[in-house]
Formats: structure tokens, C-alpha cells, sequence
């Protein structure tokens, strides 16, 4: 009998073994690829399933299908490039995985060409590719480019594209252009603390201010990822992704 993958994925809330519901999912995963029936909406539900079980290089192999079934299906290119960036975080040293960035990249505009700018999720997730990949630039034109349009949005939502905004521009070295962006963040809610955090990275960059000043404010967990930062480096996005995973 062929296994449902919501089923699965249900399974994974209850603690099932990683490798068994894994093992499930494949064999789901092959059923899947032997049916003309099957649709890119069943192998994006597999990839979700393997991403959940820990296996993410079949979680691309099913996103690739999903996205050989119908070119247009954008939020299986979302998923694969969320995939691909969670590898470039993982494990690019010096360059080595700048590929898979590249791809996710790709990902994310070809979604963006075929779904607009109307998803607030789908824009957020690309400005975040942008700089993760160390593309200041564009991701500060992006975010300023659809923040006028987004004038109706949340305070939460409105908060971190101008959270990914002051980061950009921390990184640029425009620290007037960021400390407005962080300053638009506590007036949308006084007590953000991802704004304080955006504030301490800026002044671990710059190198003109002691960021540990900004650590009296922050929970535990965000304290502890600056405190990597100013022993490990802050180089870039990607050292301030690494030492908040």
C-alpha cells in the first residue's frame, strides 16, 4: 500500500525514526516517478518530507522533478533554492559552494518572473538570497524598489524587509542608510530586538562603536551569536546567518 506523504509528515511530528520514515518517503518518492498521473504538486510534497527527514539531496533530486513537470510550478523553484541556499550556508568555505548561491539566485527570479512581486514572501526570500550571496547592492535596490508598493503591510513584515535592508547597507558601509533602516524597525515596535541586533552588527563592522554595549538589550540566544561574531569575524551576511544557526 503506498504511503500518503502528509501522512509522513504527520508521522514526523510524533518523533518516528528519521531513517524509517526517510526509507518511506523514497519508496513513495520512486511510486511517484513510475506514474504519468502524478503531478508537481505530489513531488514537492516528497521534497518537503525529505527536507523534514533530513535528506536534502533527494529533496533537490524531487524538486527537480516537480519543476521538470510543470516549468511554471514557482513555489517548488522557491523550495529548491531555499534548499540549495541551506547547503551554501552549510558548507561554503572561501567560494566552494558559490554555485549552488548562483542557483538559488536563478531560482528565485525565474519564481519572481512567473509570480510577480505581489508575494511578500517571495520577495522577502530573494532579498535574503541577495545577501546571503554577498549581493548588497541589488538586495538594497530590491528592498527599497517594493517597500512604497507595500505601504498596506504589517508592522512585522515591513520590520524585516528593513531589517534585511539596514543589513545590506551595514555591508556596503553606509551606516546612515542602515541606522535609518534599524530606527524604522523600533518605531514599528520599541522593543524589537532584531533591530538593537541589526545596531550591534553595524558597530562590529565598522569597527567605530563596541557592540557589546548593545548586549545588556538582547535575549540569550542573540547575545551568543554576536559574541561568535566578535570572536569569529563578521566578514559578511553570511558569518551573521552562521552564528544565528
Amino acid at each position: 500500500m503506498s504511503v500518503n506523504v502528509l501522512d509522513l509528515m504527520e508521522l514526523e511530528s510524533e518523533g518516528v525514526d528519521v531513517d524509517l520514515r526517510g526509507g518511506e518517503v523514497l519508496r513513495h518518492f520512486q511510486t511517484l516517478l513510475s506514474s504519468r498521473r502524478a503531478r508537481a504538486a505530489d513531488f514537492l510534497s516528497c521534497a518537503q518530507s525529505f527536507e523534514s527527514a533530513g535528506l536534502d539531496h533527494e529533496a533537490l533530486s524531487a524538486c527537480d522533478e516537480a519543476i521538470r513537470r510543470d516549468g511554471l510550478y514557482w513555489e517548488a523553484l522557491v523550495f529548491r533554492a531555499e534548499l540549495l541556499l541551506g547547503q551554501f550556508i552549510r558548507l561554503d568555505e572561501g567560494g566552494s559552494q558559490r554555485e549552488a548561491a548562483d542557483r538559488a539566485l536563478s531560482d528565485y527570479r525565474r519564481a519572481l518572473s512567473f509570480a510577480g512581486t505581489a508575494s511578500v514572501d517571495l520577495v522577502r526570500g530573494y532579498a535574503v538570497a541577495l545577501l546571503l550571496a554577498g549581493a548588497y547592492r541589488d538586495c538594497a535596490e530590491v528592498v527599497e524598489r517594493v517597500l512604497p508598493g507595500y505601504h498596506t503591510l504589517n508592522g512585522e513584515v515591513e520590520s524585516d524587509l528593513r531589517y534585511v535592508l539596514g543589513c545590506a547597507y551595514v555591508f556596503l558601509g553606509e551606516r546612515d542608510k542602515a541606522a535609518k533602516a534599524f530606527e524604522r524597525m523600533k518605531e514599528l515596535d520599541a522593543d524589537n530586538e532584531y533591530a538593537l541586533f541589526g545596531f550591534a552588527i553595524g558597530s562590529l563592522v565598522s569597527g567605530e562603536a563596541d557592540p557589546s554595549r548593545c548586549e545588556d538589550g538582547l535575549p540569550a540566544e542573540l547575545s551568543a551569536s554576536l559574541r561568535r561574531l566578535r570572536e569569529q569575524g563578521c566578514g559578511s551576511f553570511l558569518d551573521v546567518a552562521r552564528a544565528l544557526a
